[in-house]
Protein backbone atom coordinates (compact mmCIF):
# COMPACT_ATOMS: atom_id res chain seq x y z
CA UNK A 1 0.00 0.00 0.00
CA UNK A 2 0.91 4.04 -0.80
CA UNK A 3 0.63 5.96 2.23
CA UNK A 4 0.18 9.78 1.11
CA UNK A 5 1.22 12.02 3.91
CA UNK A 6 -0.17 15.54 4.23
CA UNK A 7 0.87 18.66 5.71
CA UNK A 8 -0.41 22.07 6.07
CA UNK A 9 1.06 25.66 6.72
CA UNK A 10 0.88 28.29 9.16
CA UNK A 11 -2.01 28.61 10.51
CA UNK A 12 -3.60 25.62 8.35
CA UNK A 13 -5.84 23.30 8.97
CA UNK A 14 -5.96 19.49 6.61
CA UNK A 15 -9.01 21.38 4.91
CA UNK A 16 -6.61 23.17 3.26
CA UNK A 17 -4.91 20.13 1.27
CA UNK A 18 -8.00 18.56 0.53
CA UNK A 19 -8.24 19.64 -2.89
CA UNK A 20 -4.49 17.36 -3.48
CA UNK A 21 -6.50 14.50 -1.51
CA UNK A 22 -9.38 14.75 -3.96
CA UNK A 23 -7.65 15.05 -7.17
CA UNK A 24 -5.14 11.65 -6.17
CA UNK A 25 -7.98 10.00 -5.24
CA UNK A 26 -9.86 10.01 -8.72
CA UNK A 27 -6.25 9.20 -9.95
CA UNK A 28 -5.65 6.12 -7.51
CA UNK A 29 -8.37 4.70 -5.55
CA UNK A 30 -5.76 2.46 -3.97
CA UNK A 31 -3.70 5.51 -2.35
CA UNK A 32 -4.08 5.69 2.07
CA UNK A 33 -3.75 9.11 3.22
CA UNK A 34 -2.82 11.00 6.68
CA UNK A 35 -3.64 14.54 6.53
CA UNK A 36 -2.29 15.81 9.54
CA UNK A 37 -4.03 17.26 12.35
CA UNK A 38 -2.14 17.66 15.48
CA UNK A 39 -0.46 21.26 14.35
CA UNK A 40 -3.55 22.49 14.00
CA UNK A 41 -4.43 26.79 13.53
CA UNK A 42 -1.77 28.48 16.14
CA UNK A 43 0.12 24.97 17.10
CA UNK A 44 2.38 26.47 14.34
CA UNK A 45 3.35 28.68 16.25
CA UNK A 46 5.29 26.31 18.38
CA UNK A 47 8.38 25.94 15.60
CA UNK A 48 9.24 23.34 13.06
CA UNK A 49 10.80 20.72 15.14
CA UNK A 50 8.23 20.39 17.49
CA UNK A 51 5.40 20.55 15.08
CA UNK A 52 7.59 17.67 13.24
CA UNK A 53 7.60 15.61 16.23
CA UNK A 54 3.93 15.62 16.56
CA UNK A 55 4.02 14.67 12.37
CA UNK A 56 6.36 11.36 13.18
CA UNK A 57 4.22 10.57 16.32
CA UNK A 58 1.49 10.46 14.00
CA UNK A 59 2.91 8.94 11.09
CA UNK A 60 4.09 6.25 13.18
CA UNK A 61 0.97 5.89 15.22
CA UNK A 62 -0.71 5.30 11.59
CA UNK A 63 1.71 2.91 10.13
CA UNK A 64 1.28 0.89 13.55
CA UNK A 65 -2.55 0.44 13.09
CA UNK A 66 -1.15 -0.96 9.73
CA UNK A 67 0.87 -3.80 11.41
CA UNK A 68 3.89 -3.29 9.57
CA UNK A 69 6.66 -3.54 12.22
CA UNK A 70 8.68 -1.43 10.95
CA UNK A 71 8.96 0.85 14.41
CA UNK A 72 10.76 -1.62 15.95
CA UNK A 73 14.47 -0.20 14.42
CA UNK A 74 13.33 3.06 16.87
CA UNK A 75 15.77 3.98 19.11
CA UNK A 76 15.61 2.98 23.00
CA UNK A 77 14.09 6.10 23.91
CA UNK A 78 11.28 5.26 21.02
CA UNK A 79 10.73 2.28 22.29
CA UNK A 80 8.27 2.24 25.19
CA UNK A 81 5.81 4.43 23.21
CA UNK A 82 6.11 1.88 20.18
CA UNK A 83 4.76 -0.91 22.33
CA UNK A 84 1.75 1.35 23.56
CA UNK A 85 1.22 1.67 20.15
CA UNK A 86 1.16 -1.41 19.09
CA UNK A 87 -0.81 -2.53 22.51
CA UNK A 88 -3.34 -0.11 21.29
CA UNK A 89 -3.55 -1.31 18.31
CA UNK A 90 -4.28 -4.63 19.01
CA UNK A 91 -6.85 -3.81 21.29
CA UNK A 92 -8.63 -1.12 19.54
CA UNK A 93 -8.04 -2.34 15.87
CA UNK A 94 -8.35 -6.25 15.94
CA UNK A 95 -9.67 -6.63 12.52
CA UNK A 96 -7.49 -5.38 10.79
CA UNK A 97 -6.11 -7.98 7.85
CA UNK A 98 -2.70 -8.20 8.91
CA UNK A 99 -1.63 -9.59 4.90
CA UNK A 100 1.00 -8.98 2.72
CA UNK A 101 -1.80 -6.44 0.68
CA UNK A 102 -2.75 -4.49 3.69
CA UNK A 103 0.77 -3.50 4.44
CA UNK A 104 1.91 -0.27 3.54
CA UNK A 105 5.46 -0.51 1.43
CA UNK A 106 5.77 2.91 -0.18
CA UNK A 107 5.41 6.72 1.57
CA UNK A 108 5.06 10.08 -0.15
CA UNK A 109 5.08 13.25 1.29
CA UNK A 110 2.94 16.33 0.05
CA UNK A 111 2.96 19.62 1.99
CA UNK A 112 2.04 23.10 1.75
CA UNK A 113 4.06 26.13 2.91
CA UNK A 114 5.32 25.57 6.05
CA UNK A 115 4.36 21.98 6.31
CA UNK A 116 7.09 21.52 3.74
CA UNK A 117 9.98 22.15 6.94
CA UNK A 118 7.87 20.56 9.36
CA UNK A 119 8.26 17.22 7.20
CA UNK A 120 11.75 17.73 6.51
CA UNK A 121 12.44 17.66 10.23
CA UNK A 122 9.99 14.63 10.44
CA UNK A 123 12.06 13.00 7.78
CA UNK A 124 15.49 12.87 9.86
CA UNK A 125 13.52 11.37 12.51
CA UNK A 126 11.66 8.69 10.53
CA UNK A 127 15.24 8.21 8.75
CA UNK A 128 17.16 7.88 12.32
CA UNK A 129 14.60 5.51 13.52
CA UNK A 130 14.58 3.38 10.71
CA UNK A 131 11.43 3.74 8.76
CA UNK A 132 12.78 4.00 5.14
CA UNK A 133 14.64 0.26 5.80
CA UNK A 134 11.20 -1.00 5.39
CA UNK A 135 8.87 1.67 3.79
CA UNK A 136 10.37 3.06 0.14
CA UNK A 137 10.17 6.99 -0.05
CA UNK A 138 8.68 8.17 -2.98
CA UNK A 139 7.74 11.39 -3.42
CA UNK A 140 8.45 14.54 -1.69
CA UNK A 141 6.64 17.77 -3.02
CA UNK A 142 6.30 20.64 -1.35
CA UNK A 143 4.03 23.73 -2.64
CA UNK A 144 5.35 27.30 -1.97
CA UNK A 145 7.76 25.92 1.42
CA UNK A 146 10.08 28.65 2.15
CA UNK A 147 13.40 26.50 2.27
CA UNK A 148 15.33 29.51 2.71
CA UNK A 149 13.66 31.12 5.35
CA UNK A 150 11.08 34.15 4.58
CA UNK A 151 12.94 37.75 5.61
CA UNK A 152 12.52 40.32 3.13
CA UNK A 153 15.17 42.82 1.92
CA UNK A 154 14.65 45.97 4.18
CA UNK A 155 14.24 48.30 0.98
CA UNK A 156 10.66 49.85 2.06
CA UNK A 157 9.00 50.44 5.08
CA UNK A 158 6.12 47.64 3.84
CA UNK A 159 9.02 45.10 4.30
CA UNK A 160 10.16 46.41 7.31
CA UNK A 161 6.70 45.67 8.90
CA UNK A 162 6.65 42.34 7.72
CA UNK A 163 9.99 40.91 9.18
CA UNK A 164 9.15 42.89 12.50
CA UNK A 165 6.27 41.31 12.79
CA UNK A 166 7.19 37.90 12.03
CA UNK A 167 9.94 37.71 14.33
CA UNK A 168 8.44 39.53 17.09
CA UNK A 169 4.93 37.47 17.01
CA UNK A 170 5.05 34.12 15.38
CA UNK A 171 7.12 33.61 18.37
CA UNK A 172 9.58 30.48 17.89
CA UNK A 173 8.59 29.84 14.28
CA UNK A 174 9.10 33.61 13.40
CA UNK A 175 12.78 33.34 14.84
CA UNK A 176 13.33 30.07 12.41
CA UNK A 177 11.66 31.52 9.60
CA UNK A 178 13.93 34.46 9.95
CA UNK A 179 17.18 32.32 10.51
CA UNK A 180 17.54 33.84 13.84
CA UNK A 181 17.28 30.65 15.96
CA UNK A 182 20.84 28.31 17.89
CA UNK A 183 19.32 25.51 17.14
CA UNK A 184 23.25 23.23 16.93
CA UNK A 185 26.28 25.38 17.89
CA UNK A 186 24.70 28.57 17.25
CA UNK A 187 23.69 27.78 13.60
CA UNK A 188 19.93 27.68 12.93
CA UNK A 189 17.50 25.00 11.94
CA UNK A 190 16.98 25.72 8.17
CA UNK A 191 20.56 25.09 8.05
CA UNK A 192 21.04 22.32 10.03
CA UNK A 193 18.11 20.94 7.88
CA UNK A 194 19.85 20.97 4.63
CA UNK A 195 23.77 19.61 6.20
CA UNK A 196 24.56 15.93 4.15
CA UNK A 197 25.93 15.37 7.58
CA UNK A 198 22.40 15.04 9.44
CA UNK A 199 19.71 13.05 9.11
CA UNK A 200 17.70 14.91 7.75
CA UNK A 201 19.36 15.62 4.64
CA UNK A 202 19.75 12.03 4.33
CA UNK A 203 16.05 11.12 4.75
CA UNK A 204 15.79 13.60 2.21
CA UNK A 205 18.30 12.36 -0.25
CA UNK A 206 16.04 8.67 -0.69
CA UNK A 207 13.00 10.01 -1.81
CA UNK A 208 12.81 8.73 -5.61
CA UNK A 209 11.37 12.49 -6.53
CA UNK A 210 11.68 15.21 -4.94
CA UNK A 211 9.24 18.27 -6.12
CA UNK A 212 9.40 21.88 -5.23
CA UNK A 213 6.33 24.45 -6.71
CA UNK A 214 7.30 28.08 -6.38
CA UNK A 215 4.57 30.94 -7.65
CA UNK A 216 6.25 33.43 -10.21
CA UNK A 217 4.62 36.28 -9.17
CA UNK A 218 1.10 37.22 -6.51
CA UNK A 219 2.91 34.93 -3.47
CA UNK A 220 3.44 37.39 -0.67
CA UNK A 221 4.18 35.38 1.93
CA UNK A 222 6.86 32.71 0.44
CA UNK A 223 9.23 34.42 -2.45
CA UNK A 224 10.05 32.74 -5.55
CA UNK A 225 13.28 31.94 -4.74
CA UNK A 226 12.75 30.70 -1.56
CA UNK A 227 10.66 28.38 -2.74
CA UNK A 228 12.33 27.35 -5.88
CA UNK A 229 15.62 27.04 -3.50
CA UNK A 230 17.49 29.62 -5.96
CA UNK A 231 19.22 32.58 -5.87
CA UNK A 232 17.64 34.48 -7.95
CA UNK A 233 14.33 35.03 -10.32
CA UNK A 234 14.28 34.59 -13.63
CA UNK A 235 10.87 35.41 -14.54
CA UNK A 236 11.79 38.92 -13.18
CA UNK A 237 14.03 39.44 -16.05
CA UNK A 238 12.43 37.74 -19.08
CA UNK A 239 8.81 36.69 -19.93
CA UNK A 240 6.88 33.14 -19.58
CA UNK A 241 5.40 30.87 -21.69
CA UNK A 242 2.65 27.83 -20.53
CA UNK A 243 4.43 24.23 -20.65
CA UNK A 244 0.93 22.52 -22.58
CA UNK A 245 -2.51 24.07 -22.91
CA UNK A 246 -3.94 21.88 -20.31
CA UNK A 247 -1.79 23.02 -17.36
CA UNK A 248 -2.01 27.05 -18.13
CA UNK A 249 -0.78 28.04 -15.01
CA UNK A 250 2.34 26.06 -15.14
CA UNK A 251 5.18 28.24 -16.98
CA UNK A 252 8.79 28.32 -18.33
CA UNK A 253 11.15 31.28 -19.10
CA UNK A 254 11.66 32.13 -22.17
CA UNK A 255 14.83 33.94 -23.87
CA UNK A 256 12.78 37.28 -24.45
CA UNK A 257 13.91 39.97 -21.83
CA UNK A 258 10.86 41.30 -19.92
CA UNK A 259 9.68 44.85 -19.78
CA UNK A 260 7.43 46.33 -16.92
CA UNK A 261 3.73 47.76 -18.24
CA UNK A 262 4.83 51.24 -18.92
CA UNK A 263 2.75 53.61 -17.54
CA UNK A 264 0.20 56.18 -19.38
CA UNK A 265 -2.31 58.39 -18.09
CA UNK A 266 -5.38 55.71 -18.06
CA UNK A 267 -3.37 55.12 -14.54
CA UNK A 268 -3.52 58.23 -12.85
CA UNK A 269 -7.17 57.70 -11.52
CA UNK A 270 -6.35 54.04 -9.78
CA UNK A 271 -2.74 55.77 -8.94
CA UNK A 272 -4.57 58.19 -6.82
CA UNK A 273 -7.01 55.99 -5.29
CA UNK A 274 -4.21 54.15 -4.24
CA UNK A 275 -2.28 56.83 -2.98
CA UNK A 276 -5.17 58.06 -1.03
CA UNK A 277 -6.10 54.60 0.77
CA UNK A 278 -2.65 54.08 1.70
CA UNK A 279 -2.84 56.46 4.67
CA UNK A 280 -6.21 54.17 5.95
CA UNK A 281 -5.70 51.86 5.15
CA UNK A 282 -2.11 51.20 5.84
CA UNK A 283 -2.70 51.70 9.77
CA UNK A 284 -5.93 49.88 10.01
CA UNK A 285 -4.09 46.57 8.75
CA UNK A 286 -1.01 47.34 10.61
CA UNK A 287 -3.41 47.68 13.76
CA UNK A 288 -5.69 44.54 12.89
CA UNK A 289 -2.60 42.68 12.42
CA UNK A 290 -0.55 44.09 15.64
CA UNK A 291 -3.75 42.67 17.72
CA UNK A 292 -4.38 39.57 16.12
CA UNK A 293 -1.00 38.08 16.30
CA UNK A 294 -0.38 39.23 19.41
CA UNK A 295 -3.35 37.52 21.38
CA UNK A 296 -2.22 34.21 19.12
CA UNK A 297 1.51 35.19 20.44
CA UNK A 298 0.80 35.29 24.22
CA UNK A 299 -0.85 32.11 23.91
CA UNK A 300 2.11 30.57 21.85
CA UNK A 301 4.44 32.22 24.67
CA UNK A 302 2.44 30.51 27.31
CA UNK A 303 2.81 27.27 25.78
CA UNK A 304 6.34 27.97 24.97
CA UNK A 305 7.62 27.28 28.44
CA UNK A 306 6.03 23.60 28.20
CA UNK A 307 7.37 22.36 24.74
CA UNK A 308 9.51 19.59 24.71
CA UNK A 309 11.91 20.27 22.22
CA UNK A 310 13.83 16.81 21.12
CA UNK A 311 17.25 16.91 20.63
CA UNK A 312 18.68 14.00 22.05
CA UNK A 313 18.32 11.79 18.44
CA UNK A 314 20.06 14.72 16.80
CA UNK A 315 23.74 13.94 15.44
CA UNK A 316 26.19 15.13 12.52
CA UNK A 317 28.59 13.36 10.64
CA UNK A 318 29.93 16.74 9.43
CA UNK A 319 28.51 20.59 10.26
CA UNK A 320 28.82 21.85 6.11
CA UNK A 321 27.51 25.44 7.29
CA UNK A 322 30.82 25.74 9.26
CA UNK A 323 33.34 23.02 8.22
CA UNK A 324 33.93 22.63 4.38
CA UNK A 325 36.16 21.97 2.03
CA UNK A 326 37.82 24.84 0.35
CA UNK A 327 36.46 24.39 -2.80
CA UNK A 328 33.01 24.06 -1.71
CA UNK A 329 33.92 27.90 0.24
CA UNK A 330 34.69 29.35 -2.80
CA UNK A 331 31.84 27.64 -4.83
CA UNK A 332 29.42 28.97 -1.85
CA UNK A 333 30.91 32.27 -2.03
CA UNK A 334 30.37 32.54 -5.49
CA UNK A 335 26.66 31.77 -4.85
CA UNK A 336 26.51 34.35 -2.03
CA UNK A 337 27.45 37.17 -4.32
CA UNK A 338 25.27 36.26 -6.64
CA UNK A 339 22.15 35.35 -4.61
CA UNK A 340 18.81 38.27 -5.45
CA UNK A 341 15.82 38.08 -3.73
CA UNK A 342 12.49 38.70 -5.79
CA UNK A 343 12.33 42.12 -3.92
CA UNK A 344 15.04 43.73 -5.42
CA UNK A 345 15.90 44.67 -9.16
CA UNK A 346 19.19 42.76 -9.66
CA UNK A 347 20.89 46.48 -11.15
CA UNK A 348 20.32 47.88 -7.73
CA UNK A 349 22.49 45.22 -6.18
CA UNK A 350 26.56 46.38 -6.38
CA UNK A 351 28.21 43.32 -5.54
CA UNK A 352 32.12 43.85 -4.78
CA UNK A 353 34.20 41.90 -6.91
CA UNK A 354 31.14 40.25 -8.81
CA UNK A 355 32.01 37.09 -11.14
CA UNK A 356 30.16 38.05 -14.50
CA UNK A 357 30.47 34.39 -15.37
CA UNK A 358 28.79 33.08 -12.67
CA UNK A 359 25.75 36.32 -12.32
CA UNK A 360 23.29 34.44 -14.60
CA UNK A 361 23.95 30.69 -13.57
CA UNK A 362 20.58 28.78 -13.07
CA UNK A 363 20.90 24.65 -12.42
CA UNK A 364 18.45 21.98 -14.08
CA UNK A 365 18.30 18.88 -13.45
CA UNK A 366 17.70 16.58 -17.05
CA UNK A 367 16.04 13.45 -17.38
CA UNK A 368 17.72 10.33 -19.47
CA UNK A 369 17.70 8.92 -21.84
CA UNK A 370 14.07 10.50 -22.50
CA UNK A 371 12.90 13.49 -24.34
CA UNK A 372 14.34 17.13 -22.36
CA UNK A 373 11.91 19.76 -22.23
CA UNK A 374 13.10 23.35 -23.64
CA UNK A 375 13.33 24.97 -20.13
CA UNK A 376 16.12 25.65 -17.56
CA UNK A 377 13.88 24.47 -14.63
CA UNK A 378 13.29 20.42 -16.81
CA UNK A 379 11.18 17.92 -14.83
CA UNK A 380 12.79 15.24 -13.00
CA UNK A 381 10.84 11.84 -12.23
CA UNK A 382 13.34 8.82 -11.47
CA UNK A 383 16.41 7.90 -13.53
CA UNK A 384 19.64 5.88 -12.79
CA UNK A 385 21.76 8.54 -13.83
CA UNK A 386 21.38 12.30 -14.46
CA UNK A 387 22.98 15.43 -15.78
CA UNK A 388 23.89 18.75 -14.39
CA UNK A 389 23.01 21.16 -16.63
CA UNK A 390 24.45 25.03 -16.21
CA UNK A 391 22.53 27.66 -18.27
CA UNK A 392 23.24 30.94 -18.69
CA UNK A 393 21.40 33.57 -19.45
CA UNK A 394 22.24 33.12 -23.09
CA UNK A 395 21.77 29.64 -25.06
CA UNK A 396 25.11 27.91 -24.17
CA UNK A 397 24.78 25.10 -22.33
CA UNK A 398 27.45 23.10 -20.68
CA UNK A 399 26.43 19.61 -19.56
CA UNK A 400 28.35 18.27 -16.14
CA UNK A 401 28.02 14.60 -15.53
CA UNK A 402 26.69 13.36 -11.82
CA UNK A 403 26.59 10.18 -10.20
CA UNK A 404 22.93 9.28 -9.38
CA UNK A 405 21.85 11.03 -6.14
CA UNK A 406 21.75 8.45 -4.17
CA UNK A 407 25.72 8.86 -4.04
CA UNK A 408 25.69 12.49 -4.21
CA UNK A 409 27.60 14.80 -1.85
CA UNK A 410 28.07 17.87 -3.58
CA UNK A 411 28.06 18.67 -7.25
CA UNK A 412 31.26 17.51 -9.12
CA UNK A 413 32.45 20.64 -10.79
CA UNK A 414 36.24 20.77 -10.29
CA UNK A 415 37.57 17.79 -8.09
CA UNK A 416 36.66 18.14 -4.39
CA UNK A 417 39.08 17.95 -1.81
CA UNK A 418 38.34 15.99 1.21
CA UNK A 419 40.79 17.81 3.74
CA UNK A 420 38.67 19.41 5.67
CA UNK A 421 39.04 23.11 6.94
CA UNK A 422 36.93 25.41 9.65
CA UNK A 423 36.20 28.65 8.16
CA UNK A 424 35.08 31.68 9.61
CA UNK A 425 32.06 33.16 8.10
CA UNK A 426 32.81 35.56 6.81
CA UNK A 427 29.96 36.91 4.24
CA UNK A 428 30.22 39.47 1.21
CA UNK A 429 28.67 42.74 2.25
CA UNK A 430 25.15 43.11 0.83
CA UNK A 431 23.40 46.73 1.07
CA UNK A 432 19.99 44.97 1.96
CA UNK A 433 20.31 41.86 3.32
CA UNK A 434 21.35 40.38 6.81
CA UNK A 435 24.33 39.40 5.73
CA UNK A 436 24.74 36.07 8.42
CA UNK A 437 21.45 35.30 7.01
CA UNK A 438 22.30 35.71 3.57
CA UNK A 439 25.40 33.74 4.37
CA UNK A 440 23.01 30.91 5.43
CA UNK A 441 20.49 31.29 2.33
CA UNK A 442 23.37 30.96 0.02
CA UNK A 443 24.80 27.15 2.01
CA UNK A 444 20.79 25.93 2.00
CA UNK A 445 21.03 26.74 -1.78
CA UNK A 446 24.35 25.17 -2.16
CA UNK A 447 23.60 22.14 -0.41
CA UNK A 448 20.13 21.47 -1.54
CA UNK A 449 20.87 21.36 -4.91
CA UNK A 450 23.28 18.68 -4.32
CA UNK A 451 20.24 16.59 -4.64
CA UNK A 452 17.85 16.46 -8.15
CA UNK A 453 14.47 18.60 -7.78
CA UNK A 454 12.33 19.13 -10.38
CA UNK A 455 11.04 22.97 -10.03
CA UNK A 456 7.63 23.70 -11.64
CA UNK A 457 7.10 27.07 -11.75
CA UNK A 458 3.50 28.12 -11.23
CA UNK A 459 1.84 31.82 -12.54
CA UNK A 460 -1.60 32.10 -10.91
CA UNK A 461 -3.48 35.55 -11.93
CA UNK A 462 -4.83 36.06 -7.85
CA UNK A 463 -4.42 38.83 -5.78
CA UNK A 464 -3.11 35.64 -3.44
CA UNK A 465 -1.04 32.95 -5.14
CA UNK A 466 -0.54 31.39 -2.05
CA UNK A 467 -3.45 30.45 -1.35
CA UNK A 468 -4.66 29.98 -5.18
CA UNK A 469 -1.59 27.25 -5.46
CA UNK A 470 -3.64 24.62 -3.35
CA UNK A 471 -7.33 26.24 -3.85
CA UNK A 472 -7.58 27.44 -0.53
CA UNK A 473 -10.90 29.63 -0.13
CA UNK A 474 -11.88 31.92 -1.82
CA UNK A 475 -9.50 30.14 -4.53
CA UNK A 476 -11.67 27.06 -4.91
CA UNK A 477 -12.71 27.08 -8.86
CA UNK A 478 -11.88 25.04 -10.90
CA UNK A 479 -10.09 27.86 -12.56
CA UNK A 480 -7.49 27.26 -9.85
CA UNK A 481 -6.89 23.89 -10.49
CA UNK A 482 -4.04 23.29 -12.64
CA UNK A 483 -1.04 23.54 -9.90
CA UNK A 484 -3.15 20.59 -8.57
CA UNK A 485 -3.78 18.74 -12.05
CA UNK A 486 -0.19 19.14 -12.77
CA UNK A 487 0.43 17.87 -9.41
CA UNK A 488 -1.06 14.66 -9.67
CA UNK A 489 -0.16 14.04 -13.42
CA UNK A 490 2.69 14.29 -13.94
CA UNK A 491 4.79 14.98 -10.77
CA UNK A 492 4.00 12.40 -8.47
CA UNK A 493 5.26 8.68 -9.05
CA UNK A 494 2.68 6.37 -8.05
CA UNK A 495 4.45 3.00 -8.49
Amino acid sequence: MHLVVLQHGLWGYPSHLEPVVNKLKEKDSQLIFLNIESNQGQLTYDGVDVCGDRAVQDINSFISKYHTGVLGNAKEENKVQQKSLEKETREKDTTINDTKDNKIDKISIICYSLGGLITRYAIGKLYNQGLFKKIKPINFITLATPHLGTPKPNISIANKMYNTLQYNFLVRVGTQFNLKDDYVDGVPLLVVLSDPGYDFYKGLEMFESRTCFANIINDRSVRYTTASISKSNPFRKYTHTIISPQYPSIVTPTTNPFNPKSWSYKDIPSTMLKMAAIPILVPLWFTVAVVGLGSMAVNAKRRESGLVVDKQWVTVESIASKVVDENKEEELGAIERDLIDDDVEEDEINYPNNNEGLASVQVAYVIQPESIVETNETIVKSRPESSIILQTSETNIIPITTTPSSQLGTIQTPEINTQKNTIPIEPIVHPQLDTLSKHYRANIITNLNTLEWNRVNVYIEAWNAHAAIVMRKPFSNVEYDSAIRYLVDECFLYE
